[in-house]
């Protein structure tokens, strides 16, 4: 399961994209932003940001990373910045309940 903290340890770190349409495509993780949410949900956008060109289109890619290994993600592009175009991956879930216990 994909979480929210693992994703803040990895801010600023690179991920490769596997599936672009180029080889050597890297995205670097820019900001994990929490977003608002009922109480029993956890809403979360990851932000990427990538080189100006080629620019990815709105689709599952797969991302490997060091750390957290290979992930299947929905990027959106949300922006273009003077040196490249932002994406945004968003997760919107409810929450495990804890057990209770006896």
């Amino acid at each position: 399961m994909i979480e929210r903290d693992r994703f803040a340890g990895c801010i600023g770190s690179r991920f490769r994209v596997a599936d672009a349409p180029q080889p050597d495509f890297e995205l670097k993780l820019d900001a994990v932003e929490e977003r608002k949410a009922p109480p029993d949900w956890e809403v979360f956008s990851l932000i990427f940001q990538g080189p100006a060109a080629p620019r990815l289109e709105q689709r599952i890619y797969s991302l490997q990373h060091s750390e957290l290994g290979e992930l299947g993600l929905f990027l959106v592009p949300i922006g273009a910045l003077p040196n490249g175009i932002c994406y945004e991956a968003l997760f919107n879930r409810r929450r495990q309940k804890e057990p209770s216990g006896a």
